[in-house]
C-alpha cells in the first residue's frame, strides 16, 4: 500500500479527478463518508478490506497501485469468525453427535498442524504432490489468449505446495495475480509465504475466510477489471464438498464467461455403482487408515469431547452422491465418555470420482471441459481444466 503520508493525497486528487464527491465515493465503495475523511486526511490507513473496495471503484483507478503494494495485507471475509466457528465446534462435539461441518478439521491450531504433517509424508508428496501436473495446466489455461492477464485464485489452499509451482508456470507466461483463501490462520500463513516466495514482484493476496461462503468475501464477489480468474481446488477438495452443484453455482455468482476452473480429485477405484468391487479395491476400505491421518482427523474430538476416554475412527461408504459417478467415503468418530455413553460424529467427507463422467455433469452445470488428465501411481489422481460458458 502508499506510505500513509501518500495514500490520502492520492486518493484524494483520484476522487476530484473523477468527479465524486466524499460522500458519493463512499456510497459506491460501500464504507462510511468519514472512513474517506479520515482516509484523506491521513488521520487512517486504509484496512484490507477497504483497500479492496477503493480498488472496485473502477474511476479511482487505485486497482493497479493497491495491487501492487498490498502484499502485506491479510483480508478477511466479512463471515469470518474464527472464535464463533470454535465455541460452535465446541457446543457441537459435545452435543448427541451428528454430522460435524468440515472447516472444522482444520480450524483449530492444532488440527493444521496435523494435516500439514499427514500432507507432508514424503512418499506422499513423492507420488502424488510432486506429480501434480503444473506444466500442462499452465499451458492449456492460456493457451490461445492474446490477453494472458490471469488471476490465480486458490480455494483452500493449505501450505501451497502445489498451488505455488502452478503459479509459478503461469507468471512465467503471463501477467498473473493470485489470492489465496483459507479457512486456518496457520495454514494460510504457511501457504502465503511459500506462493510469494514463488512469485519475486508478483501481488499475493492472503484472504481469511470459507470458501463455502465466496461471496462474503469481497476481493472475489466483485470485479472492476477484465481480467480472467482462475479458480483452483487442489489436493480433493472440491470432493470434500457437502454438496457440489450448490456450491458451484455459488461459483458462477463470482465468475464471468472465460473464467477457468482447476479441480483436482480422487478418482473412483471401481464403478461407482458396484459397491463389493468399490469395498474390494479402495484402500480406505480394504486397509487400515494411516496413523498421522487418524491423529488429524480425531484430533478435534480427543481436544474438545469433554472426558473422551477411547476415540475409534471408521470409514463408511455410499453410492448416494449428488453428481452421478461419484461415491462417497465418510469418516466417522465414535467416542465413548464416562458411563460408558457412546456418541458418533461424521468428522469429514471425501468423494472419488469418475474423470469423465464428472466433465459430462459439469458441462451440464455451466463449465467446459478444456482439458482431463490423471496423474500419480494408478492414475488415481484427476486434473479438471474447465472453462465457464
Amino acid at each position: 500500500m502508499c506510505p500513509k503520508q501518500d495514500f490520502g493525497p492520492l486518493l484524494r486528487s483520484r476522487r476530484v479527478a473523477a468527479k465524486l464527491s466524499q460522500a458519493e465515493l463512499a456510497r459506491r465503495a460501500r464504507v462510511s463518508r468519514a472512513t474517506i475523511s479520515n482516509l484523506e486526511e491521513g488521520r487512517t490507513e486504509p484496512a484490507g478490506d477497504t483497500r479492496q473496495r477503493l480498488a472496485q471503484v473502477a474511476a479511482l483507478g487505485l486497482d493497479k497501485e493497491i495491487a501492487e503494494h498490498a502484499e502485506p495485507a491479510q483480508w478477511m471475509a466479512s463471515q469470518y469468525n474464527p472464535l464463533d466457528m470454535s465455541r460452535n465446534m465446541e457446543r457441537v462435539l459435545n452435543g448427541p453427535g451428528g454430522t460435524l461441518e468440515q472447516t472444522y478439521a482444520y480450524l483449530d491450531p492444532s488440527s493444521a498442524t496435523d494435516w500439514y504433517d499427514n500432507a507432508n509424508q514424503p512418499a506422499y508428496i513423492e507420488r502424488f504432490r510432486d506429480a501434480f501436473p503444473a506444466e500442462e495446466v499452465a499451458s492449456v489455461a492460456l493457451e490461445g489468449h492474446t490477453d494472458r492477464r490471469l488471476d490465480l485464485i486458490a480455494l483452500g489452499v493449505g501450505d501451497g505446495r502445489c498451488e505455488a509451482r502452478l503459479a509459478q508456470r503461469l507468471a512465467e507466461r503471463g501477467d498473473l495475480r493470485a489470492y489465496l483463501l483459507d479457512i486456518s490462520h496457520p495454514l494460510l500463513v504457511e501457504g502465503w509465504k511459500r506462493v510469494a516466495a514463488a512469485l519475486p514482484g508478483v501481488p499475493v493476496f492472503p484472504i481469511h475466510g470459507n470458501f463455502l461462503d465466496l461471496r462474503s468475501a469481497i476481493a472475489l464477489s466483485h470485479r472492476t477489471d477484465d481480467r480472467r480468474r482462475c479458480w483452483t481446488m487442489i489436493g480433493n477438495t472440491f470432493g470434500n464438498l457437502d454438496y457440489e452443484p450448490r456450491f458451484l453455482a455459488d461459483l458462477a455468482a463470482c465468475s464471468r464467461r472465460g473464467d477457468l476452473l482447476l479441480l483436482d480429485v480422487d478418482l473412483a477405484w471401481a464403478p461407482a455403482d458396484d459397491v463389493a468391487a468399490i469395498r474390494a479395491a479402495d484402500p480406505a476400505l480394504c486397509n487400515d487408515l494411516p496413523q498421522h491421518a487418524v491423529r488429524w482427523l480425531t484430533g478435534p474430538l480427543w481436544r474438545h469431547c469433554r472426558g473422551a476416554q477411547r476415540v475409534r475412527l471408521e470409514v463408511e461408504m455410499s453410492t448416494r452422491c449428488p453428481l452421478p459417478g461419484s461415491y462417497q467415503l465418510s469418516f466417522i468418530g465414535h467416542v465413548v465418555l464416562p458411563g460408558e455413553q457412546a456418541v458418533r460424529h461424521q468428522l469429514f467427507l471425501a468423494r472419488r470420482y469418475t474423470l469423465g463422467r464428472l466433465a459430462a455433469e459439469l458441462s451440464d452445470l455451466g463449465w467446459k471441459s478444456l482439458q482431463s488428465t490423471t496423474y500419480g501411481p494408478n492414475r488415481q489422481k484427476g486434473c479438471l481444466l474447465l472453462e465457464r460458458v
